[in-house]
């Protein structure tokens, strides 16, 4: 299986990683949109984890 290409790039990962402290987590996402696309895949130091379904109320 071929690496993405910024897979090995701490520089990228550590901008990543301290793009989503101190609650700018839309950083974040608009990384991910941008290497997506020049890309077409993100490295897997930023794939997205899978959201799990919010408990419902109980009534």
């Amino acid at each position: 299986m071929e690496h993405h290409p910024l897979e090995h790039n701490q520089a990228e990962k550590a901008y990543f990683e301290q793009s989503g402290i101190k609650g700018f987590k839309a950083t974040r996402s608009a990384y991910r949109r941008a290497v997506e696309a020049l890309n077409g895949g993100l490295p897997t130091w930023a794939e997205r984890a899978k959201r799990g379904r919010k408990p419902s109320k109980a009534s």
